[in-house]
C-alpha cells in the first residue's frame, strides 16, 4: 500500500473531551478521500491515559503514547510513527474546516519549494471575551491575513514577515524534515532550554521547527484555505493568564531567534533591564488601560529575552541543506 498523501498528528495531554470530540468530528467530515490520509493521536502522558471509542475516530487512526511531557516530544513521536508526504499538526482544541486537509496537500503540490505553511485561524470563545482581548488575540493563535496565499524565503528580506506560521495548523513537507530531525537529535537539550517553558506557560518549539527549515533553504507559506477554529475556554480569557504568558513568550522567542542566528536586535546588559522596563512602561502608558498594560508585558518579555542572551555565544550548527 502506498503511503498516504497526508498525516494528521494530534498531540494531546489531559484534553477536554468535549473540545477534542469536536476536533475528531471535524476530521471525520473532511473532503479528502479516506485512503489519502491518516490520523495519529499522541497521548502525551495524560493522567489518566486517554481513552477513546473506535466509533468516534476516523478510519486509519492510531493512538500512541509518548511518556516525555512536552509538545516537542509528542510531535517527534508522531512524525516517526507516520508516513504521509505532508504533515498537518493539530491541537485538541483546533477544529479544521471541511476542506482543510485537501488544501494543505494542494498547497505543497503546487509549490515544491515550500517546506512549511501556516493556517488561517479564527477564535471561538466559550464566553463573552473582555474588551481588551483584541490586543492579545495573537497569543491565542488568531491568524487571519485575508483571502490570500503568501510565500516567503530568507533571501526575500532580513526579517520574518508577521504572518510566519505557528504550531496550530502547521503544515510540513516530510521531504523537508531530515534537517529538522537531525537538528533535534543534536540539540534537543538546547531546544527545550531555549524554546519551552512548560505546559500551559509557553513554548516556541513550533518556531524552532520553522526557523530550522528556513535555514535549510525551504520557503514558508500561509494559505487562507487551510482553516481552523480555535476553541477558547473561559480560563484563557483572564488577565492573569496573559500576565504570565506574554513575558515568557517574548523571552522564548528572542532566545530561539538568537540560537538560530536570526535575531537582529542587540542584547542588553541585565543590569539595565529594570530601567528599560520602567521606561517602556512610561512610554506605553502601562497604567492607562488594560490594552496598554498588555502591550507593556509583551515588551517586557522582549527586553528580558535580550538580557538573557547577553554574553550568550551559542548558535545552532548550520542546518542540513535542502535537497535539490
Amino acid at each position: 500500500m502506498n503511503p498516504p498523501r497526508l498525516s494528521v498528528i494530534l498531540a494531546v495531554r489531559n484534553p477536554h473531551l468535549g473540545r477534542l470530540n469536536q476536533v475528531l468530528a471535524a476530521l471525520g467530515q473532511q473532503s479528502i478521500k479516506a485512503d489519502d490520509w491518516e490520523l495519529c493521536i499522541v497521548d502525551n502522558a495524560s493522567h489518566p491515559p486517554l481513552t477513546l471509542t473506535s466509533t468516534s475516530l476516523p478510519s486509519h487512526t492510531q493512538i500512541l503514547l509518548e511518556a516525555k511531557p512536552g509538545l516537542f516530544w509528542a510531535r517527534l513521536a508522531g512524525i516517526r510513527a507516520t508516513s504521509g508526504a505532508a504533515i498537518l499538526f493539530l491541537d485538541d482544541d483546533t477544529v479544521p474546516a471541511s476542506g482543510t486537509l485537501d488544501a494543505a496537500v494542494d498547497l505543497l503540490q503546487r509549490h515544491p519549494d515550500v517546506g512549511v505553511a501556516g493556517a488561517r485561524i479564527q477564535l471561538q470563545y466559550e464566553c463573552t471575551p473582555p474588551s481588551w482581548i483584541h490586543s492579545v488575540s495573537w497569543a491565542l493563535a488568531s491568524r487571519d491575513f485575508g483571502p490570500v496565499e503568501l510565500i516567503w524565503k530568507r533571501e526575500d528580506s532580513p526579517d520574518l514577515p508577521p504572518w510566519s506560521p505557528i504550531g496550530a495548523g502547521l503544515v510540513v513537507r516530510r521531504e523537508a524534515l531530515p534537517a529538522y530531525l537531525r537538528h533535534c537529535d543534536l540539540n534537543s537539550h538546547e531546544i527545550l532550554r531555549r524554546s519551552w517553558k512548560g505546559q500551559g506557560v509557553g513554548g516556541t518549539e513550533d518556531k524552532d521547527l520553522l526557523l530550522c527549515l528556513l535555514r535549510s533553504g525551504w520557503a514558508m507559506a500561509h494559505h487562507h484555505e487551510i482553516q481552523l477554529t480555535h476553541l477558547i475556554p473561559a480560563e484563557r480569557l483572564k488577565f492573569s493568564y496573559f500576565e504570565k504568558l506574554l513575558p515568557e513568550l517574548g523571552i522564548l522567542w528572542v532566545k530561539t531567534l538568537h540560537a538560530h542566528g536570526m535575531l537582529h536586535s542587540a542584547s542588553i546588559h541585565p543590569a539595565t533591564l529594570l530601567a528599560r522596563e520602567l521606561k517602556a512602561g512610561w512610554v506605553l502608558r502601562a497604567w492607562k488601560n488594560m490594552d496598554q498594560r498588555l502591550r507593556w508585558l509583551s515588551m517586557c518579555g522582549h527586553l528580558r529575552g535580550l538580557a538573557k542572551i547577553h554574553g550568550d555565544t551559542f548558535h545552532y550548527p548550520v542546518a542540513l541543506p535542502k535537497k535539490n
